[in-house]
């Protein structure tokens, strides 16, 4: 079997994405009235996964406070609808005050490092601001954010999230000065016994003596092994606090007050978030040691807008001369959805079904790594970037996108199905997908493929973003044209990426035993559409086609009952069955004849010897069609030289014990190019026929009869 891929190489290169006529698909035009009016918050990126909202909220301080300063937060309200019931929430970190008195919010409450005050209030398309109050308790680095949804018909449309972040001084000659923005790469942790109340963190650590002269503690001689544990969690936008699992852990350490400091050891966290690094002592007593975690492994990274990794340590602790636990670590609150993004790339890990220690079996270590960009604040985000290789390749995630871990792991599979298809990437203009909408097959098939795999990973069949609100999957509901279309109302068949998904996820779970398989299909093979995935390559990787299998994507509107598997023959005699009283096959790429598209074809006949060949398929046609046709693209060549039908090659349709010949073909028709043939199949609506191409030849004077791109469609 010759690897798709190789037909892509002239087109990847070109300056448009040229779409194979026997893969193109139109998609369903999709009416104006259809669409989203939303203009007030637009997605920096068309590659965004998050459509424009008709709401946003902004937030404003009258001046940056110092420590100890009371300041007025201003947030601004806009709609472009009336919005009956809009839940706001304001939060602060730990380290500000957020004073509500005088508006419609309730008195802020602890959720996590962060302090959230919520209220509801009425929207129309007045702007409408409200004044609350913000004071600084702390120094360092502080995010105030807003997030806006519409309480009696949450949708990504009608939501919106504001940022604004600082940092906060003194503003006193010679120390700190208060200012706008703030550097979050390298920030302190904190530390102690406090939390891991998630039922992610399995089990807590034994405890160890922490300092030299503790009870039971031992002091070790240089040479002597000495082992550092602890772990490392964050909370989510919940909340609840979380093991950070696989991230990278230094321990560093100084022998005396004038040494330069180095790391002694390194490891990853396990998956309830702990480590234990034990190491040889340079000197009977360390002069200090700290622990470092870092938001990287070897196989993929949290990086700033400068390609920096995000950064978090433990205090340091002098004169160490014995093992130390230094408990639970957990990163200041402006780094939390770092790590929580970081963290969420393990899920994806786990399920990715490689067989090796990379991300595809493509590889072997050293593996290549995903990268995911993430900083406070940033507005343009939601995508995956493709670039020739994993280097110039990056995901980039807005300011609160890794509250949703949907998200997060829909663009890791992006990536995923990046390295599989051994980094060609199918370049389509997907400006404006959304799950619900006809766009192309193209884009429903990557986009598709994405969803699923969020929506697998997590177990829910659900996609979800950042504020909370979602769609499912299984939607199977077919379109109803009186209404427009939306998130309950979506269009039909496989230009739209939220069928495509929830045809995987049924194919993965009911036909598949699980997903190993298309992984695999997709590493080998390499697709443009979930057609061309379903009826040309699952047929050759083993994978069932039949009645049930079929059944599934029609469940979600994509009919393919009707369709021929394998119609271009490029996968060989997958999903064909063919007989021969001449010897040979009747499909393959013999170089005497071009094929109409790709390099294979069906050549029956062409022996000059007395013989029958056929080539068959069956198919259902479905009985809520206006109509069937098959056609195919030929080409006749002969050696005959009267204008007798001495071979022919008869079209024709079996249904049970009934052979009907809708047309026969013959020397006579010799053509020297292809030519489109299609004859109707309306009468069998309803019916499960075979397709049949009976080829006969009689004893002197070959003729060839050449046959590609053969399908049955339906209207």
């Amino acid at each position: 079997m010759i690897p798709k891929f190789a037909r892509w190489v002239a087109v990847i290169g070109a300056a448009a994405v040229v779409i194979p006529s026997g893969l193109a698909s139109t998609a369903t035009a999709v009416p104006q009235s259809a669409r989203p009016k939303c203009t007030l918050n637009v997605p920096a990126s068309p590659r965004s996964e998050g459509p424009a909202s008709c709401v946003a909220v902004d937030l404003k301080l009258d001046k940056l406070p110092a420590k100890g300063e009371t300041v007025a937060l201003r947030v601004s309200l806009r709609s472009q609808v009336q919005v009956t019931h809009a839940r706001l929430t304001v939060r602060v970190p730990d380290t500000l005050q957020l004073i509500t008195e005088g508006s419609p919010l309730s008195a802020p409450r602890p959720v996590g490092p962060w302090r959230d005050a919520n209220g509801v209030v009425g929207l129309d398309t007045n702007k409408r601001t409200l004044t609350l109050h913000v004071r600084a308790t702390a120094e360092g680095p502080a995010q105030i954010e807003a997030n806006l949804t519409d309480v009696d018909s949450p949708s990504p449309e009608r939501e919106a999230h504001g940022s604004v972040l600082l940092t906060v001084g003194t503003n006193k000659p010679g120390e700190s000065v208060s200012r706008s923005g703030v550097d979050i790469t390298s920030l302190p942790g904190s530390s102690g016994e406090r939390r891991s109340k998630s039922t992610s963190v399995s089990k807590k650590f034994a405890k160890v003596p922490q300092t030299s002269g503790g009870t039971g503690s031992v002091a070790q001689a240089a040479g002597d092994p000495i082992c550092i544990s602890g772990g490392f969690e964050f909370t989510n936008q919940a909340g609840a606090w979380l093991g950070g699992r696989n991230l990278t852990v230094k321990v560093w350490g100084r022998r005396t007050a004038n040494d330069a400091q180095q790391v002694y050891a390194s490891g990853l966290t396990d998956n309830s978030g702990h480590y234990n690094l034990c190491f040889a002592l340079p000197v009977a007593t360390m002069y200090l040691m700290y622990v470092e975690f870092r938001s990287e492994s070897s196989v993929w990274q949290v990086t700033d807008s400068n390609g920096w990794v995000y950064s978090t340590s433990t205090p340091a602790r002098y004169n160490v001369s014995t093992n130390q636990n230094f408990g639970w670590t957990a990163p200041a609150a402006a780094q939390m959805r770092a790590w929580h993004a970081f963290d969420t790339l393990n899920l994806t890990w786990w399920w990715r079904s490689s067989g090796t220690g990379c991300w595809t079996s493509n590889e072997n270590p050293p593996c290549s790594k995903i990268t995911v960009q993430w900083w406070a604040g940033n507005a343009d985000g939601g995508y995956y970037n493709p670039g020739a290789n994993a280097a110039a390749s990056y995901i980039r995630l807005r300011d609160n996108d890794p509250d949703s871990e949907h998200l997060v792991i829909h663009e890791s599979a992006h990536a995923l199905m990046h390295q599989l298809y051994n980094w060609w990437w199918s370049d389509a203009n997907c400006a404006g997908h959304q799950i619900w909408i006809a766009l192309s097959t193209q884009c429903a098939w990557t986009e598709g493929f994405a969803n699923a795999v969020a929506g697998s990973v997590k177990g829910d069949n659900l996609f979800v973003w950042p504020s909370g609100s979602s769609v499912s999957m299984m939607n199977s509901t077919w379109f109803n044209s009186g209404q427009p279309n939306s998130s309950t109302n979506w269009h039909n068949g496989d230009a739209v990426e939220g069928r495509v998904a929830g045809s995987l996820i049924d194919l993965w779970n009911q036909v598949d035993g699980g997903l190993a398989s298309t992984i695999n299909l997709l590493r080998t093979q390499g697709q443009w559409s979930f057609g061309e995935y379903f009826k040309d390559d699952r047929p050759v990787n083993g994978l069932s086609t039949a009645d049930f299998a079929r059944s599934l994507p029609y469940a979600h509107t994509i009919d393919y009952r009707a369709g021929l598997l394998n119609s271009g023959f490029e996968n060989g005699t997958p999903g064909w069955s063919w007989t021969s009283s001449l010897g040979g096959s009747v499909i393959g790429n013999w170089g005497t004849y071009p094929a109409h598209w790709g390099t294979r074809y069906a050549w029956l006949c062409g022996w000059g010897e007395a013989g029958t060949q056929t080539l068959s398929q069956q198919i259902t046609i479905p009985s809520n069609v206006n109509g069937a046709t098959l056609g195919f693209y030929n080409r006749i060549g002969t050696f005959e030289t009267e204008q007798v039908a001495y071979d022919t090659l008869k079209v024709q349709v079996i249904d049970g014990g009934t052979t009907t010949t809708l047309a026969t073909l013959s020397n006579r028709d010799a053509v020297g190019s292809y030519v489109y043939r299609s004859y109707n199949l309306s009468n069998w609506r309803g019916r499960t026929v075979t397709v049949r191409l009976t080829g006969t030849e009689d004893a002197s004077l070959r003729t060839d009869f050449v046959v590609d791109d053969m399908t049955v469609t339906t209207s």
